[in-house]
C-alpha cells in the first residue's frame, strides 16, 4: 500500500509527483480508453465479451464527442469569421 500524502498535490511539480510515485488519472477520455485497453484486470473482471463491447462503445463515444463543435468555440471563434 503507497504511503499517504498530506500535501496539495496540485501545488506540486509534475517531476516531484513521479518522484513520489504519484500517478494521475487519464485526461481524456480517450486516453481511459487506452488505460482501459491495456487493463488486464478490467478485463478479467468484466470477460473478454462485455470488456470488447465496452471498449467498442467509448470508442464510438469518443469519436462523437471529438467531431462535435460546443458552445464554447462557437461563442469563441464565430467572432473570428
Amino acid at each position: 500500500m503507497p504511503n499517504s500524502v498530506e500535501d496539495n498535490i496540485f501545488e506540486m511539480t509534475v517531476a516531484h509527483t513521479i518522484n513520489i510515485k504519484i500517478d494521475s488519472l487519464p485526461d481524456s477520455l480517450e486516453n481511459a480508453i487506452r488505460a482501459m485497453a491495456e487493463s488486464k484486470l478490467v478485463r478479467e473482471t468484466l470477460g473478454d465479451h462485455i470488456f470488447d463491447a465496452m471498449i467498442a462503445n467509448k470508442k464510438v463515444e469518443w469519436d462523437a464527442y471529438r467531431i462535435s463543435v460546443t458552445n464554447f468555440e462557437i461563442e469563441k471563434y464565430m467572432p473570428f469569421l
